[in-house]
């Protein structure tokens, strides 16, 4: 096996722990508003809903009172009387009871719609806690239908033991400033739940750069699974879509030169999805590209959809990067695929997600 070029982390990366959960026992509320029409809207919100207000005189800044067990009510409550803008732009401050407003508060200073988002995501803090992450595996064929890959996908199980889509968990750990730990997590968890079941073979593994702060510490833990598991790392493809690549271009490619230093694959997801596609697969230069199932799907009766997707399929072979087409549902779709050239295929026709085991046994 290659020897991964990145060290085992010394020390645990604080970003990446578990943020402890926002102490609902009753505290104070503290809210500072960017204009004065936006302070109209939170203490109308606050009188009308018979809470306790005070202002700071001039200042653009006001204390409420919560009670115990109450936060997710009295922040969301609030942020729903703010467009999203407005409660993005409103910073906020919850500190319990006994807990003092000093210098060190300051740094848990946040938005209005984030003590809202994690204030509500006591179920997701659960399901860290408990371990309860799980992943499900999509199989990626060839054209003929043989075996090529897997995706691993993210899937949380409640207490009481249903089942939670990995959409709903992912969009609740951007909103609750949780992404660090959760993307991390479902990371760890592909590769454990693939070594469990003696899988070694091609492994899809998706990741948000948005996780990443610092590529050659907070890859480590990741890295170092991979390599227990005895999984080649020419075998793992990370995955990465267009929403999460736009913030900071720099920022990919320096995560994606450590991925390929460590001997691991790269795949951009979504190709055709959104408008920087294009310039994406000229600045990452992927091993696979996977192209949406917005096209995908009925495209052997679309001509438009046909003529994009048959100009993206030929353009990838062009440049020699191998195509994954998703979302694949009906035989009609498959053998527009096939005849059109794409190298491998995904969606339902060839199984849903589904336990690892159900799929190699």
């Amino acid at each position: 096996m290659i020897q991964s070029p990145i060290k085992p982390a010394a020390s645990p990366c604080a970003s990446c722990g578990r943020p402890a959960p926002l102490a609902d026992t009753g505290g104070t509320l503290y809210l500072w508003w960017p204009a004065g029409h936006v302070a109209r809207k939170l203490l109308t919100a606050v009188r009308d809903a018979g809470l306790p207000v005070t202002t700071a005189g001039t200042a653009a800044r006001a204390e409420v009172p919560v009670a115990a067990e109450t936060l997710a009510q009295v922040a969301g409550l609030l942020s729903a009387a703010l467009t999203p803008v407005e409660a993005q732009a409103v910073r906020a401050l919850f500190l319990p009871q006994g807990t003092p407003a000093d210098i060190d508060a300051l740094g848990r200073v946040t938005t209005l719609a984030r003590v809202a988002a994690r204030s509500e995501a006591v179920w997701l803090d659960r399901l860290l806690a408990e371990d309860r992450l799980t992943s499900h595996f999509q199989p990626i064929v060839t054209t003929e239908g043989g075996s090529f890959a897997v995706e691993a996908l993210v899937r949380g199980i409640t207490a009481g033991g249903d089942m939670i889509g990995g959409g709903r968990i992912m969009t609740a750990a951007r909103d609750a400033d949780m992404l660090f730990p959760v993307d991390l997590a479902a990371r760890a968890c592909a590769v454990r739940t693939a070594a469990a079941a003696g899988f070694k073979g091609r492994l899809f593994i998706n990741f948000s750069p948005a996780a990443i702060y610092d590529p050659d510490h907070c890859l480590r833990s990741t890295v170092g699974l991979i390599e227990a598991a005895g999984i080649p790392p020419e075998n793992i493809v990370f995955e990465v879509g267009e929403a999460d690549s736009l913030e900071s271009l720099d920022h990919l490619k320096n995560i994606l030169r450590v991925y390929r230093a460590a001997g691991f694959k790269v795949a951009l997801d979504d190709l055709g999805a959104g408008y920087a596609s294009l310039n994406l697969l000229h600045e990452v230069r992927p091993d696979f590209v996977k192209l949406d199932m917005g096209l995908v799907q009925g495209v052997d009766g679309d001509a438009f959809k046909a003529a994009v997707l048959g100009g993206l399929l030929r353009m990838a072979r062009e440049l020699g990067i191998p195509t994954v087409c998703e979302g694949v549902e009906t035989e009609a779709e498959a053998a527009w695929l096939r005849a059109a050239g794409a190298d491998y295929l995904q969606g339902y026709l060839f199984g849903r997600p589904a336990p690892l085991a159900a799929q190699t046994s």
